[in-house]
């Protein structure tokens, strides 16, 4: 987890960078450790079907402009000869490769930092299949259903739970939501349960809800205690 004025800077780049940007940014990012030729780096975005040749052209052009890359070497005519960019840079390429091939994810204590808003970013969280947050204080989310397409478990455990985002309802591959041992708002349950009717009403007969409290685990260890008690009984 990236942590104090790094992730401030993490932010900014993020809200920085162009969407039509966003897949040549981050393969140079992430494929490059030092300077590239523009004419080799044009090559490869086309092959990647990233952008045809006048188009990556313009694309190197405006992450010069954007400060997301920096000249490294101009030709004898002054025109740019190899770009390279900040370490920062390139760690936020890393990092952002790393939670789009992301399959499971485990959020606990104090993973955002006092912040009040989860803002998720529509790239980050592609391949995602198992959310869970334990010991949270959840905070308040932006995001819609399409920043967790591949999304099939989502869990909750003895965390604070305000709300349940209702886009995620519209998620087709998911298949139970678990809120246990937690302190939940009315409107977090019956978000749940709205999410449930959803699924059945989309087909997914198969989606599970869970919800356990503290108390339905103590019950079921009383029953479970009677049930040896007695049991012991008849055999003793």
């Amino acid at each position: 987890m990236i942590s104090g004025d790094k992730q401030k800077y993490m932010d900014i780049i993020n809200l920085s960078l162009p969407n039509h940007l966003t897949n040549g940014f981050l393969y140079f990012g992430k494929h490059f450790e030092d300077e590239i030729l523009v004419r080799e780096l044009i090559q490869l975005w086309i092959a990647e079907e990233f952008a045809v040749e006048d188009v990556a052209k313009d694309y190197v052009k405006e992450l010069i402009d954007s400060n997301l890359v920096m000249v490294v070497r101009r030709n004898f005519f002054g025109e740019v000869k190899a770009i390279g960019m900040h370490d920062l840079l390139r760690e936020f390429c890393l990092t952002r490769g790393r939670l789009e091939n992301l399959e499971v994810l485990k959020l606990e204590s104090n993973a955002f930092e006092g912040d009040q808003q989860w803002d998720v970013d529509n790239e980050e969280f592609q391949n995602l299949k198992f959310l869970m947050f334990y010991n949270m204080n959840i905070p308040q989310w932006n995001f819609s259903d399409m920043f967790f397409p591949n999304l099939q478990h989502l869990i909750f455990r003895n965390s604070r739970l305000k709300t349940i985002p209702r886009d995620f309802e519209n998620l087709l591959l998911q298949q139970m939501i678990e809120v246990s041992w937690c302190k939940c708002s009315r409107d977090a349950l019956n978000t749940a349960e709205e999410i449930k009717k959803t699924q059945t009403d989309m087909g997914n007969h198969e989606f599970k809800l869970i919800i356990k409290s503290r108390e339905d685990d103590d019950h079921e260890e009383d029953e479970d205690d009677h049930e040896d008690a007695h049991q012991k009984k008849l055999f003793s």
